[in-house]
């Protein structure tokens, strides 16, 4: 019989091994605790100075040094956290250690590149002060001050995306992989840009004459009756150009520079052979913009000038009157001989419409817009330049092609190519190209018109993306006759308010055309080739207050990474709408613009202002951020 003493002795065994376990569990808790305080302590103070960083720039209404210091300072401070004691120590860690790697590359990198960035900043702010334009000369001293800190800030960039990509691991958290891609992205974008910049800049003495006089020709668009260039020519002058000094030389309506008999000159081949029929290469200067490549027409256009009055130029300059209007300062009111007083927010207006009903005389209406524009570029010279937001509307202008500058020297117009200043059809886009362009085709027997407007436009591309890379594609183009009662014949045509136009839709060279559709019914198609583009075009006819669409339908074969759209606007006196519909593969990224991304599906709505380019390719990621993708498919499929 066992006594109370031998039955405890007899538990005692047995109570310390159920302590035995407790005490490891509460050793290995205690543990976890420390070593998530540690990991805690070393990744969320860097994580917020980077969240910081990011919103010293975001915050700003526009980049100056002070948020880009305030930025550098938070990603110091993030990077001297990341290196150290406790953080080297969490690095060791499995797992763990390629995370706080991954952020010790982003805020060292970071910083780098910011670094430099606050000198451009600073450079950039001392030129928006002193003015880029002033007494009729262009500060060439300030610009060249840019060079050294844009094309510093361009290799930390191109650095930052090389140290990015290297800190890829599959042991990342997907949040962290993805941060990663995107400050890739936005990096290797930035150094295209800042690259494209320096280019410029080393082009820039030159091009404005800091070694030798260069006279450039001036040609002025009327977008009320559009041609592929954006608008009918209106007239033409020059603007000479000595160590940065400007000077206006003489204008002259397009009717007014022609000759009889017509005279002909040396066209670009692709010129010719589309618009030759047209005669756009000979004094006929009213054809002469046919064409949406400017660099074409601004050859064209500056032989013709020499052959009719004797002045040589050195490229062309090429401004609408939105164009005009991003000329002007904020206060700026042009004083023409006819008494008339335009303001900058009227100009564009009046040139588009209102100086229809002004002018009766039709001479005197081109004799008007002629120097309506002489006074943008003169008034240019006489006040100057200064401040952020005047140079940030003039990049606006050169984006929408409102203004675009050609230089017939090769490695200068290469830099204004790279820049995205040129209109250039020809540059090599890769894979798939979008630009739809509208020729006004007159108000009538032997009658033009002026009825674009009036016209609104919305273009609308929607593909589909096979997973090897290849497209199917449709253009749509939807035109609607807002034309209102009231206008004059001149403007309105015969008969009243009637619409032609020669709708036009530009793509790869090497798609495959499928189908032309006008009103959901298959249409007669003109079927060209233009610089390296084939175009589907067809003929419509819009009665007031109807609209008309033409669908273009096209595939597309891949390209070695993945898919990339470049679309191209026509300047226009109202910009069209754009909405971009595509299906990409699920498990692709998309980069190129801020867009809307539902699963698979990529949605963009917008004015179409400015170029817009979007790649997507296959995206590549392995270890937890692929397993976290398969998880997150396979919860996302429906179950029956």
């Amino acid at each position: 019989m066992r006594t109370k003493e031998s039955l405890e002795v007899a538990d005692e065994p047995r109570t310390k091994r159920r302590r035995g376990p407790r005490k490891a569990f509460i050793v290995a808790f205690i543990f976890c605790l420390l070593l998530l305080a540690l990991i805690g302590y070393a990744i969320i103070p860097a994580a917020l100075q980077l969240a910081s960083a990011r919103r010293a720039i975001g915050s700003a209404q526009s980049l100056n040094e002070q948020a880009v210091r305030t930025s550098e300072s938070h990603a110091l401070a993030a990077e001297q956290h990341l290196s150290g004691s406790p953080a080297r120590i969490a690095s060791k860690l499995p797992l763990i250690g390629p995370n706080i790697d991954a952020l010790r590359s982003i805020a060292g990198s970071t910083s780098d590149v910011l670094s430099n960035a606050a000198i451009l900043a600073g450079n950039l702010e001392t030129l928006e002060q002193e003015g880029l334009i002033n007494d009729a000369r262009i500060n060439l001293e300030s610009l060249a001050e840019l060079q050294e800190p844009l094309q510093n800030t361009a290799e930390q960039l191109k650095l930052m995306v090389e140290r990015l990509q290297e800190s890829r691991s599959g042991a990342l958290l997907p949040p962290l992989w993805d941060l990663l891609t995107e400050l890739t992205n936005r990096a290797e974008s930035s150094h295209d840009a800042a690259e494209a910049a320096a280019e410029l800049l080393q082009a820039v003495g030159p091009l404005l004459g800091s070694e030798e006089d260069r006279t450039y020709l001036v040609l002025l668009l009327n977008n009320s009756e559009l041609r592929g260039a954006g608008g009918i020519l209106a007239g033409a002058g020059t603007l000479t150009l000595s160590d940065g000094s400007m000077q206006l030389g003489s204008f002259a309506s397009a009717h007014d520079l022609q000759t009889e008999p017509r005279v002909q000159v040396e066209a670009p081949r692709a010129y010719l052979k589309r618009y030759g029929t047209y005669e756009a290469n000979s004094t006929l200067w009213l054809n002469t913009t046919y064409s949406p490549d400017i660099p074409d027409v601004g050859v064209v256009s500056s032989r013709l000038f020499e052959e009719v009055t004797g002045t040589p130029t050195d490229g062309v300059i090429v401004a609408d009157p939105r164009g005009f209007s991003a000329l002007l300062s904020e206060d700026a009111t042009l004083d023409l001989p006819t008494g008339d007083s335009i303001d900058k927010e009227s100009l564009a207006r009046f040139a588009y419409s209102d100086a229809y009903e002004r002018f009766t005389d039709q001479n005197a209406r081109r004799a008007f817009l002629v120097e309506l524009g002489r006074l943008a570029f003169e008034q240019l010279l006489g006040r100057g330049l200064t401040g952020r937001t005047r140079l940030l509307e003039l990049g606006e202008a050169f984006a929408g092609g409102h203004l675009r500058f050609n230089s017939f020297r090769p490695t200068e117009q290469q830099a204004l190519r790279d820049a995205g200043m040129t209109g250039d059809l020809s540059r090599d886009f890769r894979g798939d190209t979008m630009m739809v362009t509208v020729q006004n085709r007159g108000g009538g027997p032997g009658r033009g018109s002026k009825l674009d407007y009036w016209a609104a436009r919305r273009v609308t591309h929607n593909c589909d993306i096979s997973p090897s890379g290849e497209a199917a594609c449709l253009t749509r183009v939807t035109l609607s006759n807002e034309v209102p009662v009231g206008l004059t014949r001149y403007v309105a045509g015969t008969p009243y308010g009637l619409l032609r136009s020669f709708v036009e839709v530009y793509m790869p060279g090497d798609a495959t055309l499928q189908a032309v559709e006008l009103g959901d019914v298959p249409a007669g198609v003109v079927v060209e080739r233009e610089d390296g583009r084939k175009t589907a075009g067809v003929y419509v006819e819009i009665a007031p207050g109807d609209s008309a669409t033409v669908e273009v339908r096209y595939e597309v074969d891949a390209v070695v990474g993945g898919y990339e759209l470049t679309a191209i606007p026509q300047p226009l006196a109202t910009d069209a709408d754009l909405e971009l519909n595509i299906n990409f593969p699920d498990d692709w990224a998309v980069r190129g613009l801020d867009t809307e991304v539902e699963q698979e599906n990529l949605h963009y709505q917008g004015d179409f202002d400015r170029p817009v380019i979007i790649r997507a390719r296959k995206q590549e990621r392995w270890g937890i951020p692929r397993m976290w993708d398969s998880l997150v498919r396979f919860w996302r499929e429906p179950l029956l």
